[in-house]
């Protein structure tokens, strides 16, 4: 009997620090607070990746968003202002030439034509083609560009063409022609 009795009191006494154990647990968890568990969950090396991810990736999202606006936001000239600033008919070319001559004299040398358009925000190409209009110009023309789009409503897209052709003779400036179109879809 005294057997059966040490043995119930000892499985008792297991059940009864089980409980405990159970219990102290469950008030160990209720007890602590969130960030604890974070913490418990973060470990040396998760940290040291989240150290060393986390700025490249801010700077990733930073180095974007500089690209994203540079190409957003292009230095304009007051040369295309002026342009932009004229109302064309939708769809209708625009002679340009006579705005453009004022900033672009003829007889002006290739280098500084191609410094002014850098100065204006122009994108710009050198190729061999002819200019209307200019018969006796070198076969080496310069032709400047310039284009926004602006979305106007939900599926309706506002476009400006700029387009400008320089023709030279012997380096110096003899044929100007400018174009703008306003396009919409």
């Amino acid at each position: 009997m005294t057997n059966k009795r040490s043995w119930l009191e000892k499985m008792a006494r297991r059940s009864a620090d089980k409980n405990d154990q159970a219990e102290d647990q469950a008030s160990n968890t209720s007890i602590l607070p969130r960030s604890s568990a974070f913490l418990q969950w973060l470990t040396w090396k998760k940290a040291l990746l989240i150290l060393l991810v986390l700025p490249w990736g801010m700077l990733a999202i930073l180095l974007a968003g500089f690209i994203f606006l540079q190409s957003c936001v292009r230095a304009q000239g007051k040369l295309i202002e002026e342009i932009l600033s004229s109302k064309p008919e939708l769809f209708e070319p625009l002679d340009v030439t006579p705005i453009v001559l004022r900033y672009f004299p003829l007889g002006k040398d290739r280098q500084a034509v191609i410094s002014e358009l850098t100065a204006q925000g122009l994108e710009f190409e050198e190729a061999k083609e002819k200019i209307k209009g200019c018969a006796e110009c070198d076969p080496l023309v310069i032709s400047g560009r310039h284009i926004k789009s602006r979305l106007i409503l939900p599926g309706f897209v506002k476009t400006s063409r700029i387009w400008l052709g320089f023709g030279f003779k012997q380096g110096k400036l003899v044929h100007v022609d400018g174009t703008y179109i306003l396009e919409a879809f």
